[in-house]
């Protein structure tokens, strides 16, 4: 988390997106192959 002072926006946004994440493992069930892919997309974006 960033701390106060910095762009509060993109904390949100960076917040949400993680929550969003999250969701997609939970909605996976197990599902491995699916829990990879969102981990790769994850990767790619962090580039």
């Amino acid at each position: 988390m960033k701390e106060r002072g910095q762009d509060e926006l993109i904390t949100e946004q960076e917040e949400a997106e993680d929550l969003i994440r999250l969701a997609e493992i939970i909605n996976a069930k197990g599902d491995v192959g699916e829990i990879q892919a969102i981990q790769q997309r994850n990767m790619r974006e962090k580039k």
